[in-house]
């Protein structure tokens, strides 16, 4: 796959560290989440090429967005997010199946995908608006 295409997001917590937020707090932090595109919206586009981020979520956003449950099980999940870019530079996506039904990995990525936000257009100048971007969020306990 071409570079840039993936962007690896890992943040390393600590177990000893605060626990996440409660999902009223979550909502309150990361607004309402752009809906999802569909199958058929992410196949027909094409993929943004040269982009420049212009903000990503932190280490503050990530441990806010951790599923509790998950937290206290030290649970760790890598979550894929197929992202359309939106007018305003933010993304609508639909997020991966992360491997645990018992937690919600997968919510947890789309909330913190309201922290992305990217140029809407690319180092060329062309815009990038309705292209699409991969974007993995890794959820992982530094041991």
């Amino acid at each position: 796959m071409r570079a840039g295409l993936f962007g690896l997001l890992i943040v390393l917590l600590s177990a000893c560290a605060t626990p996440p937020a409660t999902p009223e707090a979550q909502a309150a932090h990361f607004g309402p989440v752009p809906e999802a595109p569909s199958v058929e919206q992410l196949a027909s586009t094409t993929v943004a090429t040269n982009y420049t981020w212009l903000a990503r979520p932190d280490g503050a956003d990530y441990r806010l967005v951790w599923p509790r449950d998950a937290w206290y099980a030290e649970a760790e999940a890598t979550v894929g997010l197929d992202c359309l870019i939106r007018e305003d530079g933010t993304v609508a996506c639909a997020a991966d199946d992360d491997g645990w039904p018992q937690y919600d990995f997968e919510q947890a990525a789309r909330n913190l995908s309201t922290r992305f936000r990217l140029a809407t257009h690319n180092r060329n100048g062309n815009s990038i608006v309705g292209q699409r971007i991969k974007i993995n969020i890794a959820f992982r306990f530094a041991h």
